[in-house]
């Protein structure tokens, strides 16, 4: 006789079946090194990592059918990379998570993500990459693909930079989120290229270059709420491209807070905060540059200083620089709604001459310009 069997009863089972294939993998008690773990996971699993000292290059390879997978750390695991290139390497993945792990002491890359999609690196440790010198080191290093999050990690220690972008050819790494991370002296805090990322909530202390690099390729991203603070350079240097800054603060760089490169155009910044810079507060070689709501205060130079055309600085407020508060070296600028105080020079020093820029509602010392307002 046959028996008929239920449709439901087929959709639940194949559903069971779909759930059962995503198992939890355990590093060591299932797989004594977490590169035998992957080797061993299909998609969906998870590899949870016990604590303990892992001296291993690990990789996962999406052309090998290693997709969704998570790795999980459990009382902060070391995978230690000395005499490697990279601790964790991601090529032609997508959907992979990394969470609570620790990377240490590779040649180059804490964590390096090529050609994937969709990975999330999270509420990780990565300290001193670079030992094989060159400033080849980076704590996370993506490149190619697009959707990565990078967030709420720790980086220390880093020859070449905390969070770094790079192409090998086309448009670079695009669409990612890079939020909350705590980066920790090396070379640079946060190189960007590519294009279309998010960049908020990051710190970037102690640097020896840039807190934050804007490569010139780089296509329109979003800077919110990031704090750079002793920077040995540029605490932002945007080589090129367009891009929008808001609300973050930029303290105590030892050379210009902020530079914009001739090669941009167009990029605004906005409520943002440059205190304490041993040289220019904001330094503008980008024409169209917007300058908007910003507060500068203690300088070792001029405070805004404008070297391009077509800008527009407003409602800015810049106290106590040790030279001009507002500095117009080119012109077709506007200046609006602006105020200085305590400035040591100047309020303005317009070299364009008179009526070359435009002036409205600025609240300047009349006895400390050099151009009639």
């Amino acid at each position: 006789m046959i028996r008929l069997v239920p449709f439901a009863s087929v959709v639940l089972a194949a559903c069971a079946a779909s759930v059962a294939r995503a198992d939890t993998l355990q590093v060591p008690a299932d797989h004594p090194t977490i590169q035998a773990a992957i080797d061993a996971a299909t998609d969906g699993d998870q590899i949870v990592i016990r604590k303990g000292t892992y001296a291993e290059a690990v990789v996962i390879d999406g052309a090998s059918g290693k997709n969704n997978l998570t790795l999980r750390g459990r009382g902060k695991p070391l995978l230690d990379g000395a005499g490697q290139a990279t601790c964790l390497t991601i090529v032609n993945a997508s959907g992979i998570t990394v969470v609570g792990l620790t990377f240490q002491g590779a040649d180059r890359n804490g964590v390096l993500v090529q050609d994937s999609t969709g990975v999330t690196i999270t509420k990780c440790i990565s300290r001193d990459m670079g030992n094989g010198g060159g400033l080849e080191g980076a704590g996370v290093h993506l490149t190619g693909g697009s959707g990565h999050t990078v967030e709420s990690n720790r980086i220390e220690d880093c020859e070449r930079a905390g969070i770094r972008f790079s192409r090998d050819a086309g448009s670079g790494t695009t669409d990612c989120v890079i939020a909350g991370n705590k980066i920790f002296r090396g070379q640079a805090g946060i190189c960007v290229d590519g294009g279309g990322h998010t960049v908020r909530g990051n710190k970037v202390k102690d640097v020896g270059f840039q807190g934050i690099l804007v490569e010139d390729e780089a296509a329109p991203c979003t800077f919110d709420g990031n704090l750079v603070k002793r920077s040995g350079d540029y605490a932002v240097a945007v080589v090129g491209g367009t891009h929008t800054f808001r609300a973050n603060r930029f303290v105590q760089t030892q050379t210009t807070g902020v530079w914009l490169g001739s090669a941009g155009s167009g990029t605004t910044f906005d409520g943002d905060k440059i205190i304490k810079s041993s040289s220019t507060g904001i330094e503008v070689d980008a024409d169209g540059t917007t300058l908007r709501n910003l507060k500068v205060v203690g300088s070792g130079d001029h405070g805004i200083d404008v070297d391009a055309t077509g800008c527009l600085v407003e409602g800015c407020k810049v106290i106590r620089t040790k030279d001009d508060a507002f500095k117009a070296r080119r012109g077709g600028n506007t200046f609006r709604g602006n105020k200085a105080k305590k400035s040591r020079d100047r309020d303005l020093d317009d070299d364009a001459g008179q009526g070359a820029n435009t002036y409205e509602d600025n609240k300047f010392d009349p006895d400390k310009v050099n151009v009639q307002l």
